[in-house]
């Protein structure tokens, strides 16, 4: 985590402090929100499917064959949604590189009265605590949930040489409107979703092995 400029003119006071560069790798971690949001629906999906394979199998009056293009849609479904997801995002951050004028963006926020953020391309812009109504973790960052999807991005071992309490105590006393002091993990989930993209591969696979037996 790179150090704050404390003489910057722009902050006065503050308790908490952080500076996340932007780049591909960090866009990525920030989208794992959008992954997370229908995993856990394709993972209902695949144990459906996984059950109904087995029920298919072991009855005497189901013919696997009924049940094999069932499979096929839910594969090519899934297929078309995770690229056409992984393009939504990989388009997203050329958008906002392209917007910038660089393959990178310097975000620097700054947690006081009020939470302050500034770019090495715009002038801070503050934000009510109030706003916030989230909280999600990556595998490095805090991402502080707002409305419409939006999300401000800090790292996970921010600290405060001004104040005794962590970083998420902070923010949960700060943010009346997070109902659940509570922090969603989305870790990973591109990565998940391509071990589910395998596992509906592999299903078809069995149904279509099984269907020529």
């Amino acid at each position: 985590m790179e150090e704050l400029n404390k003489n910057d003119e722009n902050i006065i006071n503050y308790d908490f402090s952080s500076v996340v560069v932007m780049a591909e790798k960090e866009h990525r971690e920030l989208n794992s929100v959008s992954w997370a949001k229908t995993s856990v629906f394709w993972l209902a999906i695949l144990i459906v499917s996984c059950v109904l394979t087995v029920v298919h199998q072991v009855s005497d009056e189901l013919e696997i064959r009924t049940f094999l293009p069932f499979v096929a849609w839910i594969l090519l479904l899934y297929i078309i949604t995770f690229f056409i997801r992984r393009k939504k995002i990989k388009n997203a951050y050329k958008r906002l590189t392209f917007s910038q004028g660089s393959d990178s963006i310097t975000y620097k926020t700054y947690f006081g009265e009020k939470i302050t953020v500034e770019t090495d391309k715009h002038a801070p812009v503050e934000y009510d605590y109030n706003m916030i109504t989230s909280i999600k973790e990556t595998n490095r960052f805090y991402l502080l949930g707002f409305k419409y999807n939006l999300y401000l991005i800090v790292w996970k071992d921010i600290k405060s040489e001004t104040v005794s309490a962590d970083f998420l105590e902070y923010i949960f006393g700060k943010c009346p409107n997070i109902k659940k002091k509570k922090v969603q993990k989305v870790m990973n989930k591109e990565r998940n979703s391509v071990v589910l993209l395998c596992c509906f591969a592999a299903l078809f696979l069995l149904n279509l092995i099984m269907f020529f037996i």
